[in-house]
């Protein structure tokens, strides 16, 4: 985990919330205000920011995004729809926010399934999680020196940083 910030749960579920929203009104732009210019650039970086913090939470919660693909349960991978997709990734990423609010135990099952409806929205949309990692990457890269924020020499050696060994 790169900042303080992100060992405080509420922190990361807050900021995934945010950037889900961040990409659903960059969609609602470019579909219903012709004018604005929104580059498939700016949809990859939302969604990598998405990831960004969908990895820490994973992090928190001592699992990796391979063992949370493992545990879902695929109910929503026949919905052909993207929109339903990125809809019930949203709704479970709020419910995990709400529980965290409310102090209740954290459901690691919406978890599981914000992972699981994440990647198959984003491969329906023409992205791979490992895309997404490099766009997210590349961000924090300083252009003098190649290396990330932190000194990370790759964005293997950066996502490394957020996965539970």
């Amino acid at each position: 985990v790169d900042h303080p910030l992100h060992y405080c749960l509420h922190h990361p579920l807050m900021k995934l919330v945010g950037e889900l929203g961040e990409y659903i009104d960059l969609l609602a732009k470019k579909q219903y205000k012709p004018g604005k210019i929104v580059t498939d650039e700016m949809i990859e970086a939302e969604l990598g920011d998405s990831f960004y913090y969908i990895r820490i939470i994973a992090y928190l919660c001592e699992e990796t995004i391979e063992d949370c693909l493992a545990q879902y349960n695929n109910l929503f991978d026949t919905i052909d729809d993207p929109e339903t997709t990125l809809a019930n990734t949203m709704f479970n990423a709020i419910s995990l926010y709400c529980c965290f609010l409310e102090g209740e135990f954290v459901e690691v099952d919406y978890l599981y399934e914000i992972v699981g409806l994440f990647k198959t929205y984003i491969e329906k949309s023409g992205y791979t999680l490992d895309q997404l990692t490099q766009s997210n990457y590349l961000k924090l890269v300083d252009p003098l020196t190649g290396k990330g924020r932190h000194g990370w020499k790759s964005q293997i050696e950066y996502a490394n940083t957020l996965d539970v060994d």
